[in-house]
């Protein structure tokens, strides 16, 4: 078996799953850097209920189409760039 990246991978960034997983990172490694004004709105035992719902979201988004890119007929190569 040989690992590829996908045909877009350059635009990634634009997928909500990845989004959601970047913004899982930054809640877990970043919730102590947030204002204290901010970190108190949650308790503390919340944040990584937060994180785990947004892992959950990001994998539930991958399924979903986004459009990325334009409709092909059924039986057309799409264009490469």
């Amino acid at each position: 078996m040989r690992l590829r990246l996908v045909q877009d991978w350059r635009r990634g960034w634009r997928w909500a799953s990845v989004q959601l997983m970047a913004l899982s990172t930054a809640i877990q490694f970043g919730a102590e850097l947030l204002p204290p004004w901010l970190h108190d709105a949650l308790p503390a035992a919340w944040w990584k209920y937060l994180a785990g719902a947004m892992l959950v979201c990001a994998m539930l988004a991958r399924f979903i189409r986004q459009n990325l890119e334009p409709d092909v007929p059924d039986g057309e190569a799409p264009e490469c760039r």
